[in-house]
């Protein structure tokens, strides 16, 4: 089996009822404007409706999980303006390989 480390998701998108979900990692290269390190795409993650939502259920189950542990922490006053664009609905499209 294939493994893949990612810093991120840098996108997700439906196209013509595919889920693409674009994966990135931070390069050791130049800054951004913000003085972070740029952003590379590394891969993409194609996923029919039913396998996305079957993956956001296990993965929001790993999240509850973490919470109960203390790993990580609900921050329920995170503005919506900070949420990464891969969290933002994209636009559908029927059009094929759109």
């Amino acid at each position: 089996m294939e493994q893949r480390f990612c810093d991120g998701v840098e996108e997700v998108s439906v196209v013509s009822g595919v889920v693409r979900v674009d994966f990135f990692n931070y390069t050791t290269g130049p800054k951004d404007k913000n003085g972070r390190p740029a952003r590379e795409l590394s891969y993409r993650l194609l996923l029919s409706p039913d396998a996305f939502l079957q993956t956001y259920g296990v993965l929001d189950e790993v999240r509850k999980q973490l919470e109960q542990k203390g790993v990580i922490k609900r921050r329920e006053d995170t503005p919506v303006a900070n949420v990464p664009a891969a969290a933002k609905p994209a636009a559908k499209s029927g059009k094929a390989g759109a």
